[in-house]
């Protein structure tokens, strides 16, 4: 009896590690519970999605490339790239493609990351070119996207153009705000650093 119920209380789990390889609320709802652990807890999380994975007859990699965000710990780190590096790179290919879109006081970018996901990162800027409006979604699948950006902007009506076209608006964005306010809008300096 304590081998059926040890397996049953581990199928929740085993399916929530299932579900985390498209689905983005339920990938980064595993990413902030890891983040929130201390490190020998996240060692043994990672440890334990493999497992699961490997029952579920899910890739793991895919699973675990969502906790590399969160994860600060080098040692920590290192155990989780080496449970990447021995599951293998099945499920981190790209399965989404850039994207763009733009308007005249707005733009955003989608950013393929593994797999079906995504980062969307969006600007709203005025006349003056100064940046009203951030958006930054850093796990969404590429079937989120379009209502997404439909909900990004307010008024401005964004068209899909080509994710350079996007790009050069957004980047001219944060440098006229840049030289108006003297900084980077909030929560954009990572984008802002690779532009």
């Amino acid at each position: 009896m304590h081998e059926a119920s040890s397996n049953l209380r581990a199928r929740p789990f085993g399916a929530l590690v299932a579900l985390a390889i498209g689905d983005a609320q339920a990938a980064g709802g595993l990413a902030l519970a890891y983040g929130s652990l201390p490190p020998v807890a996240r060692r043994r999380l990672v440890d334990a999605i493999v497992e699961d994975a490997a029952s579920e007859g899910v890739a793991p990699a895919s699973v675990l490339a969502s906790l590399l965000a969160v994860e600060n710990d080098p040692e920590t780190a290192a155990h989780l790239f080496g449970a990447m590096t021995l599951a293998g790179p099945e499920g981190l290919a790209h399965r989404a493609e850039p994207k763009g879109w733009a308007g005249d006081d707005a733009a955003a970018i989608a950013i393929p990351l593994y797999g079906e996901f995504v980062e969307l990162i969006g600007l709203v800027w005025d006349a003056e070119g100064r940046v009203q409006q951030t958006c930054v979604e850093p796990l969404l699948t590429a079937r989120e996207l379009a209502a997404r950006v439909s909900r990004f902007g307010g008024d401005s009506r964004l068209a899909a153009v080509r994710y350079d076209v996007a790009l050069d608006a957004m980047v001219q964005a944060l440098w006229t705000h840049r030289r108006a306010a003297g900084s980077m809008p909030d929560g954009l300096e990572r984008f802002a650093a690779v532009c």
